[in-house]
């Protein structure tokens, strides 16, 4: 039984979670093509701050604390590899997660999120590193087929918000 304390905290995080996954789509509606880095570093950020969210709607509905400080003090942190191992992975399959590892290539940090059923796999920019990166000499790589594959990582997304959204409503 997932108490109102839980509910309250993931409709609000979910709520803007997904909300904000719909705003990245609308903004990328129309855009094609690769790296763009004038916007791409931008869309990233977004995309790492409602991944960030989405996650910890997770992590609340499978806490094993039920008190909203000791809930919120468990999932204070940014490093999405930590977070998704202080839950078992079939409580993460549940919402069509099979992993989340850490990545680092060319000194920036970033998730490779493995999604269940074969669906592919998701890559998020460490919301900490990607804010600071400007304190780096290295350049991040130029992608081909960016936009494209980021319309279809938010498409992932928002299947994991669906099932979310199943459990709260």
């Amino acid at each position: 039984m997932i108490n109102n304390t839980k509910i309250e905290l993931v409709k609000r995080a979910v709520g803007r979670g997904g909300s904000g996954l719909y705003f990245i789509e609308d903004i990328l509606r129309d855009k094609t093509g690769g790296t763009d880095s004038a916007f791409s570093r931008s869309w990233h950020i977004l995309i790492s701050f409602n991944f960030e969210l989405i996650l910890k709607s997770i992590l609340i509905l499978e806490n094993e604390k039920n008190s909203k400080s000791e809930i919120l003090k468990s999932i204070k942190n940014h490093d999405l590899d930590k977070l998704s191992k202080t839950i078992d992975t079939k409580s993460l399959e549940k919402y069509g997660i099979t992993s989340i590892t850490k990545k680092v290539d060319n000194n920036f940090i970033s998730y490779v999120v493995k999604m269940s059923e074969k669906r592919g796999n998701i890559i998020i920019e460490d919301l900490t590193d990607i804010r600071y990166d400007f304190q780096k000499n290295e350049l991040r790589k130029i992608e081909p087929d960016e936009i494209r594959r980021l319309k279809k990582e938010i498409n992932l997304l928002k299947s994991v918000v669906d099932k979310i959204n199943n459990v709260i409503y």
